[in-house]
């Protein structure tokens, strides 16, 4: 594929609070400002992060920021309904799911936290509708980008035949750090998706976090195209680094992303992708 490729149609959207910006939001920025082209434009969506918490780059006109509460009333609305119900927080045994042992000693289940993971389907409801026609990347804040993404990698994210790409993981739930829509194909999932959360009819699903979520969805849109990244079909925690998508990012899921040098670990991440490709290829 050409270096010179056309990627002006697509769109990046990623969402942190003023605390999780300190954590690894403004290396998510520095990151994408040194190895993404210009011409991709990427929205952040927060609560609480705006432009007066942030030294702005002059290189950063493409990087637009929105209030998630002033975008979303669904998201408003869902916030203030569950406030206090802790079984929507995961902080709550909701029966008849049972926990297991160790979430029972943490006191909490993030499969059944609604309550954090709505505002990452009700930001990208209210981002899609403001980006057709063209595409819509979701990548996680805790992603960093630490090799050139060049145009044919940026284009591959979401192939020309298909509606939706994500990250696939056979017997268990998709890696949802990455995915990809092509709008307006895939509009009408995107809405049935937030209408799950914002009708409450979310808690009568088995979980009611996004990633498990979004697997049911696609269920019920199959007649959707959908590519899934994950081109080994196993089912492993690295399936962000082990695709495609691995070539110029690094995804830092659960503790990783709490290291004090998030740099070091990305290089040391990279190291391991590499090795382990050459593993494979010998």
């Amino acid at each position: 594929m050409s270096g010179s490729m056309n990627v002006d149609d697509i769109t990046v959207i990623t969402s942190f609070s003023k605390k999780l910006y300190d954590d690894y939001g403004r290396l998510f920025l520095k990151t994408w400002l040194r190895h993404w082209p210009a011409s991709v434009k990427v929205i952040v969506v927060s609560e609480d992060w705006g432009e007066s918490d942030w030294e702005r780059p002059p290189n950063s006109g493409h990087i637009e920021i929105r209030n998630l509460l002033e975008i979303s009333p669904a998201c408003t609305n869902f916030l203030l309904r569950h406030r206090e119900n802790w079984r929507a927080h995961g902080k709550k045994v909701n029966e008849p799911h049972p926990w297991g042992k160790h979430p029972r000693r943490q006191k909490y289940n993030f499969r059944f936290d609604a309550y954090k993971f709505c505002r990452k389907v009700f930001a990208i409801q209210a981002v899609a509708h403001t980006c057709l026609p063209g595409r819509l990347y979701w990548i996680d804040a805790d992603t960093y980008t630490d090799l050139q993404a060049i145009p044919s990698h940026i284009d591959g994210m979401l192939p020309p035949d298909r509606d939706v790409s994500f990250l696939g993981r056979p017997g268990y739930h998709s890696e949802c750090g990455f995915i990809g829509y092509r709008l307006p194909e895939a509009i009408h999932f995107i809405d049935f998706f937030a209408s799950l959360y914002d009708s409450d009819k979310v808690f009568e699903l088995g979980q009611q976090h996004d990633s498990w979520v979004f697997d049911r969805v696609r269920e019920t849109f199959s007649h959707l195209r959908y590519y899934d990244h994950n081109h080994s079909g196993e089912k492993h925690v690295r399936a962000f680094e082990d695709s495609p998508l691995g070539d110029f990012m690094i995804h830092l899921k659960g503790a990783l992303k709490d290291d004090p040098d998030p740099e070091w670990v990305v290089a040391t991440r990279r190291r391991r992708v590499l090795q382990d490709r050459a593993n494979r290829k010998g």
